[in-house]
């Protein structure tokens, strides 16, 4: 149990790196914003978290500030970019956010679904960016053979 947790984080710390550089070489603008917006989010949720091993006893405050900042950016991104799965990504953020008010609601929930409820849409969200740097991609190669 101790081992797949470990795989969880350490694969999410090579996968959203490489996303980010994927982003600077093939995505849009879009797609690299939000690249960078997880990165920052991904190191402010650690940095702001009380504490590494015996975190989310009660309402995390440094990860919901940056979890409903993350949020608004990328409502932000959403309404500027032309981007369907930035549709996607919001309520994916929308719903971990939530996850604090379900600890507010509820302070007896276990820390293990607490940390689950506000991390468990960071893989699903990686998913939607690399779809959309893969998107962006296919369409910008379209649109140089269209045009002569």
């Amino acid at each position: 149990m101790v081992v797949a947790a470990y795989l969880y984080v350490y694969a999410f710390w090579l996968i959203l790196p490489s996303l980010c550089l994927a982003a600077l070489r093939w995505g849009g603008w879009p797609e690299r914003i939000v690249a960078f917006l997880f990165l920052a989010a991904a190191a402010g949720s650690i940095l702001l978290k009380s504490s590494v091993t015996g975190g989310y006893r009660t309402i995390e405050i440094g990860v919901l500030i940056v979890d409903l900042s993350l949020l608004g950016a990328l409502v932000w991104v959403m309404v500027q970019a032309d981007r369907r799965w930035l549709i996607w990504v919001v309520a994916l953020q929308a719903i971990s956010t939530t996850g604090h008010l379900a600890r507010l609601v509820t302070p007896d929930l276990s820390r293990m679904a607490y940390a689950l409820m506000v991390g468990a849409s960071s893989y699903p969200a990686l998913f939607l960016l690399g779809l959309g740097i893969i998107g962006h991609y296919r369409a910008s190669r379209r649109r140089a053979a269209f045009s002569f």
